[in-house]
């Protein structure tokens, strides 16, 4: 289960989820259904995200071996996987979040516009945790500034899954 550290606030971001549907949870309120595609021409890899996350937002990575600095803050947790706010040399954290395994490598990604993770570590969750965390971060997503907002099947699956979690959540805290 996905579990958040005490620094994490979600609480607006679960009432901005609350007026959202599913299609407005990946486009953005206001965005026609016809504005949200759904094919693997979008699908992204780790190492394209981690290059982009280096150079676009200069966070040092060496990109041969991709580990996590120690000062880069948890802000969730997952079986043994651990999620991080990359940070620049100056310590800021605006570039999305990272999941990293228990030795510290970095194994999946949701910085900018893309979603990735390692093959050896699909099918345990990290792409829904990745947008769960990357939305109650943010209080929307990163397409919702795009014209047009294109997901992988993947990515599809991965941000359907997280927007049950969510609107789980934000329904038990509603009570």
């Amino acid at each position: 289960m996905l579990t958040f550290s005490h620094s994490l606030e979600i609480g607006s971001a679960l009432a901005v989820l609350r007026g959202l549907d599913f299609n407005e949870f990946l486009g953005g309120r206001g965005r026609p259904e016809t504005e949200i595609s759904v094919d693997d021409i979008f699908a992204g890899t780790l190492e394209g995200a981690l290059e982009a996350l280096s150079s676009d937002y200069d966070i040092p990575l060496d990109l041969d071996d991709p580990t996590a600095q120690p000062d880069w803050e948890v802000v969730g947790t997952l079986r043994e996987y651990e999620f991080v706010l990359p940070q620049d040399e100056e310590g800021c954290c605006w570039a999305g979040v990272a999941a990293i395994d228990d030795c510290g490598t970095i194994v999946g990604a949701y910085t900018g516009c893309s979603l990735a993770v390692a093959p050896e570590h699909r099918e345990r969750g990290l792409g829904s945790a990745l947008v769960a965390l990357r939305f109650l971060l943010d209080e929307s997503l990163p397409l919702w500034e795009h014209d047009e907002a294109g997901y992988s099947r993947a990515g599809h699956a991965a941000h359907l899954s997280a927007y049950r979690f969510l609107s789980s959540m934000a329904e038990t805290s509603q009570t």
